[in-house]
């Protein structure tokens, strides 16, 4: 299936290097807890991608937000999706922004759970 119908159909791909990025572990961990979820990875060359949306489901991450955050959750996607002309972000733009706020994220993360 062709990287453009993958868009129309899941929406947008996030490569499984940036999620291991994210969760500081490897390739191989992530792709292993989601095919035990039944998320659909996509391969292309060296590329390997998923549905950025069933990633949100899968982690439970949506469920989270109230009303008020779930609308700045929307703006932020198109935010991070879209650039300010309104033309879609290329993949690797989009990665570099999220590697750009992991740190961040991360802080944030050992706050809440130092809080506990």
């Amino acid at each position: 299936m062709p990287a453009l119908d993958l868009e129309v159909r899941y929406g947008q791909m996030v490569p499984i290097g940036d999620l291991a990025r994210l969760f500081h572990t490897n390739q191989r961990a992530v792709r292993s807890a989601l095919e035990r979820r039944a998320v659909p990875i996509f391969e292309f060359g060296s590329s390997t991608v998923v549905p950025l949306r069933l990633i949100e489901q899968v982690f439970g991450l949506a469920a989270l937000l109230t009303d008020e955050d779930q609308v700045r959750h929307q703006a932020a996607l198109f935010r991070s999706r879209f650039r300010d002309d309104g033309e879609r972000k290329p993949l690797d733009e989009y990665a570099a922004e999220v590697d750009a706020r992991a740190e961040g994220w991360l802080v944030d993360i050992e706050r809440a759970r130092a809080a506990r």
